[in-house]
């Protein structure tokens, strides 16, 4: 996925720290994110998904027992399924994790670099980094019964014109209620506006 528009500042802030890109799992609620968004290798991503790694990866072990930010190198990171002496193999032998969240919502960050271990300040900014990305895609309670309406009905592959007749509206109404959805799930497409209100369980 892209970045997405409400985390772009927070994104170019941490341009600064990885050499070999990041990745979020953002909010992850029932054993998947309801966000991710990632520049890591497409090579190594191929990997990962094909080895089944997510639910092994040592990263998310961690975030399930701490807010903050660590090494992967730190002893108490623990990788029974070598997932990150993988991730050297794919030319990224140094990173850092960052969580914030509880196992209701949790949001876990990665980054990776050649040169040498992270600091404790990069650390430091990398978890303020994750943390305010947490807050701002915060998934939403709700959206308007107008909202949840056209978005239904347009998830059943229903076209406009036939949408807006079934709802009594005109189709420019039902346009303008799909924008509002749109912008109030911070989603570029209605196809991504309807993933993410299933996702968060408001459709």
């Amino acid at each position: 996925m892209g970045a997405a528009s409400p985390i772009t500042e927070e994104l170019d802030r941490l341009s600064h720290l990885p050499n070999r890109g990041y990745a979020f799992a953002l909010h992850i609620r029932t054993g998947r994110p309801t966000v991710l968004i990632s520049t890591f290798s497409d090579a190594w991503m191929r990997y990962y998904d094909a080895m089944g790694f997510f639910l092994r990866d040592p990263c998310i072990g961690w975030a399930c027992t701490a807010n903050g930010a660590q090494r992967w190198s730190d002893p108490r990171v623990i990788d029974p399924h070598g997932v990150l002496r993988e991730a050297a193999t794919f030319g990224m032998p140094y990173g850092a994790m960052a969580a914030q969240g509880d196992t209701a919502s949790l949001s876990v960050g990665a980054i990776s670099r050649v040169e040498g271990e992270f600091t404790d300040d990069e650390l430091a900014e990398f978890y303020s980094i994750l943390r305010a990305i947490h807050l701002r895609m915060a998934p939403l309670e709700r959206l308007t019964p107008a909202q949840v309406q056209a978005l239904r009905i347009i998830s059943t592959g229903t076209r406009y014109a036939a949408a807006a007749e079934q709802l009594g509206i005109s189709e420019s109404a039902l346009k303008a209620r799909l924008h509002t959805a749109r912008a109030r799930l911070m989603a570029r497409t209605t196809p991504d506006a309807i993933r993410r209100a299933k996702d968060y369980g408001l459709i």
